[in-house]
């Protein structure tokens, strides 16, 4: 017979080993919890600064190339919405991957059209405009968040490597 301890969700049946198995996973799901919603939070935060940055773009203007707004609207944009999201389904591991990949390559793609290209898109070569500030600042906080999605579904995914890995142990 199956026994409720103190929460519906956490039904016991067995002996010792059930129980403490039941803990370790409900402990490694707490992290799991924890990571996706830090991963969606900054996904989201990354979202506003990408408004944010696309409307000082158009502000300044600073015009980029149909193949940067394709870029821009699938890689930047949806994949790491799409990764997030599916870090809360069963697809959790391929959430990760997509959010780590997909912030890695922004990432990239900021850095080396913010910082390095000399381009009008280059933070040192935005004309004087009462957007430029905005353009400058926000470009900066895309590396920030960009940097913190790739690293926090790089941790992410760990996680979900080692609780794969412990399982299938557990299971011998």
């Amino acid at each position: 017979m199956c026994v409720s301890k103190s929460s519906p969700k956490l039904v016991l049946c067995g002996g010792k080993e059930t129980h403490t198995f039941v803990r370790r996973v409900m402990k490694n799901d707490g992290k799991q919890t924890l990571l996706r919603t830090a991963l969606a939070a900054i996904v989201v935060l990354h979202f506003a600064v990408v408004l944010w940055h696309g409307s000082a773009h158009n502000n300044v203007p600073v015009p980029i190339t149909t193949m940067q707004t394709a870029f821009v609207a699938i890689v930047i944009l949806l994949l790491p919405l799409a990764g997030a999201a599916l870090t809360w389904s069963r697809f959790r591991q391929i959430g990760a991957w997509l959010v780590a990949l997909s912030m890695l390559g922004s990432l990239l793609f900021g850095v080396i059209n913010h910082f390095i290209f000399a381009s009008p898109d280059n933070v040192a070569q935005v004309p004087e405009h009462a957007a430029r500030h905005s353009f400058v600042l926000s470009a900066y906080l895309l590396v920030v968040t960009e940097a913190l999605g790739t690293v926090i579904g790089l941790i992410a995914l760990r996680a979900l490597f080692q609780n794969r890995h412990r399982n299938i142990i557990n299971n011998l």
